[in-house]
């Protein structure tokens, strides 16, 4: 009998040696829109992610500053895997930036001159890239491809594709300074049209004046089935002389391309003629949430504090709703646009809106206080799965699944 109870007390001993991802909210209920939620990973109180990715019933998602990928199963928030190659090889590094690129089944992923291509569906590295040349860890692609600013800052940018199967690069096109400017590039899109396939970016040349800062831009259309410039924009438009030139992030919708600062331009696909430029707002669009196409619509959140529709063929305004400021990405599902971590009083709200008319269909605060006492805010990620409707999004200590009433 002696010794049954002193087995058991090892036991037990054991047992609390184990260490579990600790839970700030535990004593709190969870709201009844949340289907599921889980801890993330927490290597210090400071917990933020990138968007989270959907590909078939897996989640992933990119821990920033902790070097993990965390892959879910997307109802039930069961783990699959999880990846840590470049932490443990790269001291410092996570591998990835704020968006990674998907396609048949291989995640590519990439920081600065360090870049994998993973299976989504083990987490196994396919294959791994240490480059010559830094580049701008925001990856966009179309099919097979990837498109890929790299640089050497202000002397030289080359905007190139990367193969997603092994992580050959070809070379689209080259700059490097040729005089008192020096240079510089924007994140690349590629895409289709007319059943032809293109790449499209903005080459930027800049320099320090007496009076503070001088910066010109274009906008290139590259045609990739023809191999040849296609056309390249008259000098984008600036209205204010603190902020970037327009393009960081372009969108193609409607045979338009469509780029944003405090100003939202659209230009002829065919062309490169500035078809509308809408300039009546005295702040930014591309902090965080840059633009959204969708249903002939482009939507943007400003800085000052509102979400506006705007009609892609003409550019006409067709709805300002006061929101707030900051903000995720905006996610278009279903006639709804969706946005996070809109910030107001102290407190952060994910938001749905009408796509239509602009009207709020719920304002939900963040459930969780975060970072001590009173305060309650959201992470600025959002991904609305376009299969299911359901939103996945987190607070800086939980990634949640949420299920919202029509």
């Amino acid at each position: 009998m002696i010794i049954r109870i002193l087995i058991l007390f090892i036991i037990l001993s054991l047992g609390s040696c184990v260490q579990e991802p600790s839970d700030k909210n535990s004593s709190v209920d969870m709201p009844h829109y949340i289907k599921w939620e889980v801890v993330l990973p927490q290597e210090d109180d400071f917990i933020t992610i990138y968007d989270p990715i959907i590909h078939n019933g897996i989640l992933v998602l990119p821990i920033d500053d902790q070097g993990v990928l965390l892959a879910l199963e997307k109802l039930s928030g069961e783990e699959i895997w999880r990846w840590t190659e470049a932490r443990d090889t790269y001291e410092g590094s996570d591998g990835f930036g704020r968006w990674s690129y998907i396609y048949d089944n291989v995640l590519v992923i990439g920081q600065q001159n360090i870049f994998y291509g993973l299976n989504i569906e083990t987490g196994e590295t396919i294959w791994h890239m240490n480059y010559d040349l830094q580049a701008i860890s925001n990856l966009f692609g179309y099919e097979d491809m990837v498109a890929v600013v790299f640089d050497v800052k202000d002397e030289l940018v080359s905007f190139e594709l990367i193969n997603i199967y092994d992580g050959t690069r070809t070379v689209v096109m080259k700059f490097e300074k040729e005089d008192q400017y020096h240079i510089a590039g924007k994140v690349p899109k590629l895409y289709e049209y007319d059943n032809e396939k293109y790449l499209t970016f903005v080459k930027v040349k800049w320099q320090s004046v007496s009076s503070g800062y001088e910066e010109h831009g274009w906008l290139y259309n590259y045609n990739l089935t023809e191999d040849k410039i296609e056309w390249i924009s008259d000098t984008i438009p600036k209205n204010s002389p603190v902020l970037p030139v327009p393009g960081f992030l372009p969108r193609v919708a409607n045979g338009k391309i469509l780029i944003e600062s405090n100003s939202i331009q659209a230009y002829n696909i065919e062309t490169g003629e500035l078809h509308w430029i809408d300039n009546s707002h005295t702040n930014t669009f591309a902090w965080n949430t840059h633009l959204t196409a969708a249903d002939g619509k482009v939507f943007g959140n400003n800085e000052n504090g509102y979400m506006i529709a705007l009609d892609v063929d003409s550019g006409a305004e067709l709805w300002r709703t006061d929101t707030g400021g900051t903000g995720s990405r905006i996610e278009y599902y279903d006639d709804k646009v969706y946005i996070n971590e809109i910030t107001r009083a102290g407190m952060s709200y994910l938001m749905v809106l009408d796509a239509n008319t602009g009207e709020i269909l719920h304002d939900i605060p963040s459930p969780y206080e975060i970072f001590g006492e009173n305060n309650w805010y959201w992470d600025d990620v959002i991904t609305v799965d376009q299969e299911t409707g359901l939103i996945y999004t987190a607070d800086h200590n939980k990634v949640m699944c949420i299920e919202l009433d029509d």
